[in-house]
């Protein structure tokens, strides 16, 4: 994934990811949250920091989904945010 170098890049990647999250499947909405969770994870504090705030109100929407694989799919990318950032990102978007 050449864009996680780059914020720019990933900025436009995330955006279309982004979009995974409106699908009507709940295994397409899982699968992109913890798809996320793993980018997060992996690129670390910075990256977080940088670039979450886009995406972060819909993981924290995703956390209400009616499907109960995509609200534990979301707030465990969630907690994984908290950690990473050392913020606690639910409490920040109450």
């Amino acid at each position: 994934f050449k864009s996680l170098n780059a914020p720019k890049l990933w900025a436009k990647t995330q955006y279309h990811l982004l979009k995974h999250l409106r699908d009507r499947s709940p295994v397409v909405r899982t699968g992109t949250l913890q798809l996320f969770e793993s980018v997060y994870l992996d690129g670390g504090d910075q990256m977080a920091a940088t670039i979450m705030a886009e995406g972060l109100p819909a993981f924290v929407e995703a956390t209400e989904d009616s499907n109960d694989d995509v609200m534990e799919a979301a707030r465990k990318l969630c907690t994984s945010l908290s950690t990473i950032t050392g913020q606690d990102v639910l409490h920040a978007m109450a």
